[in-house]
């Protein structure tokens, strides 16, 4: 389980849509981030935060588009409304459910590809945080 101690015997998630659903039978094995080209542009972020679940837990309501994302794994979308859902690596136990599908907020374990990541994000803590979206020509 993960390191936080946060444990669940399932979650459920799904796009912004509401087309694609899904349940997980089983908690987070972790809670990771990857700062890899790949998952930058696939899922239009500084980084991807995934759950990483036993592959054989997840239970689809309305299947996810795939798109071969490179020579060793696949990527699952909604083809409604484009919110990024799982990476699926060729072979591996575990499936990758993109974390800003659930409610669970479990904090990141692991960092991959942590070379290729933006230096700025370092700073994140340091800026000023604010409980709303500022209209736009707001002052920061």
């Amino acid at each position: 389980m993960l390191r936080d101690a946060v444990e669940t015997d399932g979650f459920t998630g799904g796009c912004a849509c509401g087309a694609v659903a899904y349940r997980v039978d089983a908690g987070p094995v972790r809670s990771l981030i990857c700062h890899c080209d790949d998952c930058r542009r696939a899922t239009g972020s500084t980084f991807a935060t995934f759950l990483a679940v036993p592959r054989d837990t997840v239970r689809w309501d309305g299947a996810p588009r795939m798109r071969r994302s490179s020579d060793w794994a696949q990527r699952g979308f909604c083809a409604d409304c484009g919110t990024p859902l799982v990476y699926m690596q060729d072979g591996a136990d575990t499936v990758e459910i993109t974390a800003g599908t659930t409610d669970l907020t479990l904090a990141p374990v692991a960092a991959y590809f942590a070379a290729a990541r933006a230096p700025w994000t370092d700073s994140l803590a340091a800026i000023p945080h604010r409980p709303f979206h500022q209209p736009s020509g707001g002052v920061a």
